[in-house]
């Protein structure tokens, strides 16, 4: 099982080298769950994501939601979510979008040794709509389903240690409708992080990210730099 999980960190990058475009972005994201009561917590995120490396907006990006505890080891969310597209790259989008985006997904955690291994499955409804000055007749909603895959191994540098590495693979897969030529295999994301335990309930990570989409006229590579806060804390009473 690690051979085939440490394989499958491994193949984006792969998959990726004969991509034609290449842009660089620096995210930050914020991920919480607060809890409300023995099984259920309130989830929100929000993301932050510029491209140039920070000099221009790519996206902006949110979700609300609630989990419940399904196992001492597994949990279900539902949310909705949302995000604003910009024109941005070599090849941009014909216009903005917006996105409302409902999710349900499961996480699930393994330990492998020292290290933590999260597994997470996750359906979206993606309903997207352009807007902006090249469009002012306005554009209909389209709607598609996907899903995502993503597995995410923690290893602390030492037993009981503030600091620790991350690295995670996370896989998009278009459900349908499949419009032209658009691949059912959307896009990759590759992540390596270093992260410290700021406290029992607060997370800081930064490192890279390497991306891939697929679309229909051209495919694209990202290279990322990231800021990650991961809360987990009781509601203010």
């Amino acid at each position: 099982m690690r051979r085939l999980l440490l394989a499958a960190l491994a193949a984006a990058p792969a998959l990726l080298c004969a991509q034609s475009t290449t842009n660089q972005h620096a995210w930050a994201s914020a991920f919480a769950e607060h809890r409300v009561n023995a099984r259920w917590l309130l989830y929100w995120e929000l993301s932050a994501r510029r491209h140039d490396l920070g000099a221009s907006w790519q996206q902006q990006l949110g979700a609300v939601g609630v989990s419940r505890d399904l196992s001492p080891t597994w949990r279900a969310t539902a949310s909705m979510g949302w995000s604003n597209t910009y024109r941005y790259g070599e090849t941009p989008i014909r216009n903005k979008q917006f996105e409302l985006r409902p999710w349900v997904q499961v996480v699930g955690n393994r330990t492998l040794g020292r290290a933590t291994w999260t597994e997470r499955d996750r359906i979206e409804m993606r309903n997207v709509v352009g807007y902006g000055a090249l469009d002012p007749a306005g554009s209909p909603w389209t709607t598609t389903w996907r899903v995502r895959r993503m597995d995410r191994v923690v290893l602390p540098f030492r037993a009981g240690g503030a600091w620790y590495a991350a690295g995670s693979q996370e896989w998009f897969v278009q459900l349908g409708p499949i419009r032209g030529a658009a691949n059912r295999l959307e896009q990759t994301r590759t992540q390596l992080l270093v992260g410290k335990t700021v406290s029992p309930t607060l997370r800081i990570e930064g490192g890279y990210m390497l991306q891939g989409l697929w679309r229909r006229t051209t495919d694209e590579v990202n290279h990322t730099a990231l800021v990650v806060a991961r809360w987990s804390a009781p509601l203010a009473r």
